[in-house]
């Protein structure tokens, strides 16, 4: 039987117990109705009263114990729904009379769409979520556990870093390089930084930066491959942190040329193989001790293919040091292209999250405490995790940063409430 539960909040909800509504016994006109029909009733009749509440069912399981058949109509305000208990006695009884002549209307639906399926089914998934014993994923399309195979075969590693490949859809094509978008795109930008010199001097640091750790290359000749070509344009946001302004070079992958696709638009993004965040942070909470930590610069550490790196061109000055310490910026343009995955391709999240999977799997005997993490308590490039002694707080740390090293993947902002750790 369907049992509702009332709660009333008190002061210091800590120490508050749930009330429950007391549950009626069926109706005598209800129960003789019910036994002319021959239907059994979920509820017993008036001769047992106080009937204790046993079990609350939510909406997560609600439609598991309901039938499909046609519910009868009682009165104006009361009909029996058929369940998996019995008929259940549903609506308002206030000034509600049985009439022991009932019509029943019955509407069926032939035909349903896989569209208003899905919505239905994402609606009912929003309303129970979070008290789910196990919350599904959503299942692999038919063409992403290609993606996957293809991942996982083109396995290889250059100077202790992953090597991925952009997973490029078949039946989309770049027909644009981009290259007049960018280069308006460039002259109106520069325009703008020249007008502001600490802008301008913090630009040009960062874009040194990527040229100095060789996260991106000078291009040194024209390529042979148009169908991968694409210029990428690019500008800063500004974030306020810790009462301190920071600039964060964006490069945009979907920017297009009018009629033409965008870089974004030619790349599968991947199944999302990200553990739930819901029951991430639950898990988090429940553990006494608290550790958190990042991967630093962390698609910057894969390296892209050589055949994918004109895929990720963009436009920049020749910049160099003085000997007194100073940036210069020469006038010079030069076409820069990554060497290292850009943060921002419909693709960089799961090619960062197959390839922290990936080395869960080959290492999983070596490191066993830090493996369980990366596989339940990572999410992109965070690493949340939770843990009950001291002991096993330090075999994780110690744990991961032998395993990320394997990938040169280097953690930071490590945060913890361990003082042994």
């Amino acid at each position: 039987m369907i049992l509702i539960r009332r709660y009333v909040p008190y002061p210091d909800c800590r120490n508050s117990k749930p009330w429950y509504a007391s549950h009626p016994s069926s109706p005598t006109d209800v129960s003789r109705f019910a036994k002319s029909k021959r239907m059994k009733l979920a509820d017993p009749d008036d001769s047992l009263s106080s009937l204790p509440i046993e079990i609350l069912i939510g909406a997560d399981f609600y439609w598991n114990i309901m039938h499909s058949d046609a519910s009868v109509k009682l009165s104006d305000s009361l009909a029996l729904v058929p369940s998996s208990f019995g008929w259940i006695l549903s609506g308002s009884r206030s000034h509600a009379t049985v009439s022991f002549n009932p019509t029943v209307h019955s509407i069926n639906v032939d035909t349903l769409t896989h569209e208003l399926d899905n919505m239905v089914r994402n609606f009912w998934n929003l309303e129970s979520i979070g008290i789910q014993p196990i919350q599904e994923k959503l299942r692999l399309s038919t063409h992403n556990p290609e993606l996957l195979t293809n991942f996982h075969q083109s396995f290889k590693i250059i100077n202790d870093r992953r090597v991925v490949h952009l997973p490029w859809k078949p039946e989309v094509k770049l027909t644009s390089s981009n290259y007049d978008t960018a280069i308006h795109h460039f002259n109106s930008w520069t325009r703008r930084i020249h007008s502001n010199t600490e802008l301008k001097q913090k630009y040009a640091k960062q874009m040194h930066d990527y040229i100095d750790k060789k996260q991106v290359e000078a291009v040194v000749k024209d390529t042979q491959n148009e169908v991968r070509l694409f210029y990428l344009p690019h500008h800063t946001v500004k974030k306020f942190a810790n009462e301190e302004i920071k600039w964060r070079i964006i490069f945009d992958a979907s920017s297009h040329s009018p009629g033409h696709p965008s870089l974004n638009d030619v790349f599968e993004a991947g199944p999302n193989i990200l553990p739930d965040i819901l029951a991430m942070l639950l898990r988090f909470r429940l553990s006494k001790i608290a550790i958190t930590s990042d991967g630093s610069l962390a698609f910057l550490q894969l390296i892209l293919a050589d055949e994918d790196r004109d895929a990720t061109r963009f436009l920049w000055y020749k910049t160099e040091y003085t000997s007194d310490g100073n940036l210069c910026i020469a006038d010079e343009i030069v076409t820069y292209r990554f060497t290292r995955v850009p943060f921002g391709l419909t693709s960089s999240l799961f090619l960062l999250s197959a390839s922290l999977r990936e080395l869960a799997t080959m290492y999983k005997q070596t490191y066993p405490i830090a493996i369980k993490h990366i596989e339940n308590n990572t999410y992109m490039d965070d690493f949340v995790i939770g843990t009950f002694t001291d002991t096993k707080a330090i075999t994780f740390y110690r744990e991961m940063l032998k395993l990320t090293s394997h990938i040169s993947l280097p953690l930071a902002k490590w945060t913890t409430n361990s003082k042994a750790l």
